[in-house]
């Protein structure tokens, strides 16, 4: 194959690379072909063959999307280090406010407080704190009560220790309701006109924080568990995505 037969499969290779990169749910044929608008279907089925042999893009049997592949990742990683779990989970923060038109974010405990990681904000939706700060509200805030139902005995304990918590019977049975649900849905939040709805996210099985959106106003019932299975989805994506890096 010549140097000009085979640039156009090169820059086509870049672009879909590209555009695979920032969608955690992947892309169908189509989508992609639309990416190549000049380019023949049979052109855009032999690119994505030889990607799929290479490693650098995959798709599951039972799924009709293509993602970006493992050889592609090991290739970042070589190439830009190890990337930080803040931009590793952003597109998908992003694609889950998005989705939702909820604004959404990613908690982590650090120094026994609810420190904000990621969010992404949408227009005339609710606002977190700056990036980087943190409160110690682990008695309604409903992210907050989601890290603290995934510490072991003694984190538990020293928080509590720390903030001069003294949990309840009921606030117990919360904390177990939300380990055996996986998603939780706060309707007494900090004040009164938002619901958070949250879920936990794991790096290779060992908890490491929590997705949550903040919904503003009055909804129904099937709204919000509508919501909650999107947000358990995204918090199921960012938890493959930090075990597979």
């Amino acid at each position: 194959m010549s140097q000009r037969e085979s640039l156009p499969g090169l820059k086509r290779t870049i672009v879909l690379l590209e555009n695979l990169a920032s969608k955690d749910l992947g892309m169908g044929f189509n989508e992609i072909k639309e990416l190549f608008p000049e380019a023949p279907a049979s052109t855009v089925s032999r690119l994505l063959k030889t990607l799929l042999d290479e490693g650098l893009i995959e798709k599951k049997d039972e799924e009709r999307n293509y993602r970006i592949g493992h050889r592609a990742r090991q290739l970042g990683r070589i190439l830009c280090g190890r990337i930080e779990r803040s931009e590793l989970l952003r597109p998908i923060i992003r694609n889950l406010a998005e989705e939702t038109r909820h604004s959404a974010a990613y908690f982590e405990l650090i120094d026994n407080s609810n420190t904000l990681i990621v969010k992404h904000e949408i227009p005339e939706a609710y606002h977190y704190m700056s990036e980087g700060s943190c409160n110690s509200n682990f008695i309604s805030h409903g992210c907050a009560k989601v890290l603290m139902a995934f510490q072991n005995d003694k984190s538990f304990a020293d928080i509590c220790s720390k903030y001069n918590i003294a949990p309840t019977d009921e606030y117990m049975a919360e904390m177990a309701a939300i380990k055996r649900a996986d998603v939780y849905i706060n309707r007494n939040d900090d004040r009164d006109f938002y619901i958070r709805i949250a879920a936990p996210v794991f790096a290779e099985n060992k908890f490491a924080g929590v997705f949550g959106i903040t919904v503003l106003g009055q909804h129904s019932n099937q709204e919000y568990t509508a919501l909650a299975e999107q947000v358990k989805k995204a918090a199921a994506i960012a938890t493959d995505k930090l075990s597979s890096n």
